[in-house]
């Protein structure tokens, strides 16, 4: 399980995302949904640690994601960052990378831009089988690529800069 308590993510002064609380269960997908610059790359970056919340707390599997924490809970999950490096052809090919290593959490950032539509459609496969499998799944993602995914297990929490309603 992944769950935000009360964050709010900050880029300089600005605030990006303020008040947003979600939990993201084993056996779901769970979709952060939003147009471009809403904040979804600052959510899970926050998600994993890499950027600080201004208010409120992360947390994986219960343990709470700090500075000191998040080097060590990231070798619980798989990140698929939405800047590949150039050895990996698409997300798909990153998350078979890191799911070699026995991760228990699965974090997308924007996995289908420049996907093909098979790809795609193989990759929300892969994803929600691994829900099934009892991990927990966070994909942001567009409103679009939404539809890649299974309705019944999947939960989708609406980002709307700078204001935030979960759906």
């Amino acid at each position: 399980m992944i769950e935000l308590k009360n964050g709010r993510i900050a880029a300089g002064e600005r605030v990006v995302i303020g008040d947003l609380s979600f939990v993201a269960p084993a056996g779901k997908v769970t979709c952060l949904v939003g147009p471009r610059g809403c904040g979804k790359t600052l959510l899970v970056r926050s998600l994993l640690g890499l950027w600080p919340l201004e208010k409120g707390f992360a947390t994986l599997q219960g343990e709470p994601v700090t500075r000191l924490s998040a080097p060590w809970l990231r070798r619980l999950m798989v990140y698929v960052p939405q800047e590949l490096p150039d050895s990996l052809t698409d997300a798909l090919d990153a998350l078979d990378e890191g799911l070699a290593t026995g991760r228990r959490a699965v974090v997308a950032d924007d996995p289908f831009v420049a996907m093909s539509e098979e790809r795609a459609l193989l990759l929300a496969n892969r994803l929600q089988a691994l829900a099934g499998e009892g991990r927990a799944v966070v994909v942001a993602c567009s409103e679009a690529d939404v539809s890649h995914f299974d309705p019944t297990v999947t939960l989708v929490c609406q980002i709307e800069n700078p204001s935030i309603r979960q759906s």
